[in-house]
């Protein structure tokens, strides 16, 4: 695309012709500070603090600095204020980029109802904007000057509003600043953390487990042991460490687990931590961003789902029609109905198509022609043995067929037999049920996929009431 652009002859501006808008690849804006200015008035304020800005990403609606920003309420303009090195790429080339009043007032984006009345973290803009019409080219191409016009034209502005989950803050260099989560959390940022203006932001994700009630005899609704707490900026680094103090509820430790063993993480690694066992905090120092969470640090260990393609049944209470010891109170499982069979019947070789895996490296412990199938003995996780059931499976035979006397071991993806209706004449599934005390349902809290397993076997899952054994 050919674009005429002017430059000055004298006192009068004449056409450079000729000039190649393609040829332009980057417009980097060195931006000291980013400027949030409030309607009906003059008052800006600053939002947020270096960073270089590629022009042309965030025209695209390519937003690198998403979370950094900061804008209060009734925000009309974002004002990019701009250092001496803001460059333009010409043909490969690193020139120097010009912007009229852009280290006093800045570059102004700027949008008639374009910024959400409620103030938050910046989330996403889109410019209207045309890099032939925004440039000015002066000179001839071997000493050509480039200047931006000052003010750009905002298409669309996403914020994310501070919700009770979300918090931040704008930690400037000289002062103590804190973000707080309802009673108790706190991030406490000291003066002398930052070297320049940084939004600080924490995202709490909360956790419930389900416990039966022996007194009311239902199913409650208890918080998890902690919540996560997602920091940002991701990987920031700090000059003097920061303050994090995470509530934990005790309650929902394992009997054998105490609170000293309690410590927090940072992408799982554990960090030096104070635990308060009177106020039922945990603190720690911060030098670095990522997620937080409370943990002993036991860890689960690495699973798969029984059966690749499926569509599962309901776990829980619910009706059946036929006559069975578990089916007209609670079902402690979920069934797998595969679909990639015409066989009405597990027992013709038609059924055979459809394998089932073991989840997890384990021993078989039981091994049955009827509803309980195969149950598979898992090392223990958090200090809980836990098994896993395949009820209505066709067993494996000959030199593949396995015994269950509780010495054969397997390994996680190993196969152990086929889909089929072994104890239920007509229904071509599989009953899948996990559990150590409990029976919890397999397909909660994370919402399994079939290529997401990894905290299958970890005690936040939702766990139902007592069932007899297996």
């Amino acid at each position: 695309m050919l674009l005429s652009l002017a430059f000055p002859l004298g006192n009068v501006w004449a056409k450079q012709s000729k000039f190649n808008i393609d040829a332009v690849s980057d417009v980097t804006l060195d931006v000291v500070r980013f400027e949030a200015c409030i309607d009906d008035t003059d008052e800006c304020v600053i939002a947020g603090g270096p960073k270089q800005v590629n022009l042309l990403d965030l025209a695209d609606g390519r937003v690198d600095f998403a979370k950094q920003v900061l804008l209060p309420d009734n925000t009309t303009e974002l004002r990019l204020v701009l250092g001496e090195s803001s460059t333009i790429t010409v043909d490969d080339e690193s020139l120097p980029l010009d912007v009229p009043s852009g280290q006093t007032s800045g570059l102004k984006l700027k949008g008639e109802d374009v910024f959400p009345l409620e103030g938050g973290l910046l989330a996403g803009m889109s410019l209207d904007f045309d890099l032939g019409k925004a440039l000015v080219v002066r000179g001839k191409k071997s000493g050509s000057s480039y200047k931006l016009k000052p003010v750009i034209k905002v298409a669309t502005a996403e914020i994310t509003p501070m919700t009770d989950g979300t918090a931040a803050v704008l930690a400037m260099p000289d002062e103590d600043s804190e973000i707080t989560i309802g009673e108790k959390f706190s991030l406490f940022i000291p003066a002398g953390a930052v070297s320049a203006p940084m939004v600080i932001s924490v995202k709490e994700t909360k956790f419930t487990v389900e416990v039966w009630d022996e007194e009311t005899g239902e199913v409650v609704e208890k918080p998890a042991l902690s919540s996560s707490y997602e920091l940002n900026p991701d990987g920031a680094e700090f000059a003097v460490p920061l303050e994090i103090t995470i509530p934990y509820y005790p309650d929902m430790l394992l009997d054998e687990v105490s609170e000293e063993e309690l410590a927090v993480y940072l992408d799982g690694e554990k960090i030096p931590t104070d635990i308060d066992t009177v106020s039922k905090l945990a603190v720690a120092d911060v030098w670095h961003f990522s997620v937080a969470k409370l943990s002993d640090g036991r860890i689960a260990f690495e699973t798969q789902m029984p059966v690749n393609d499926f569509d599962p049944d309901m776990f829980g209470y619910r009706f059946m029609t036929y006559e069975s010891p578990y089916a007209t109170i609670y079902h402690p499982g979920v069934d797998l109905n595969v679909t990639t069979t015409s066989s009405s019947s597990g027992k013709d070789d038609s059924s055979r198509t459809v394998p089932v895996f073991a989840i997890a490296d384990g021993t078989i412990v039981a091994k049955e022609d009827n509803w309980t199938g195969i149950v598979i003995r898992h090392s223990p996780v958090n200090g809980k043995t836990y098994y896993s059931q395949y009820g209505h499976i066709i067993q494996l035979t000959g030199d593949e067929e396995l015994n269950g006397n509780g010495t054969e071991e397997v390994k996680r993806g190993r196969k152990i037999g086929y889909i089929g209706d072994v104890g239920q004449p007509g229904s071509f599934h599989l009953h899948f049920g996990i559990r150590n005390n409990f029976h919890f349902n397999p397909k909660t809290t994370d919402e399994w996929t079939t290529n997401d397993f990894k905290d299958l076997l970890k005690d936040r899952k939702k766990i139902f009431r007592e069932y007899e054994s297996l």
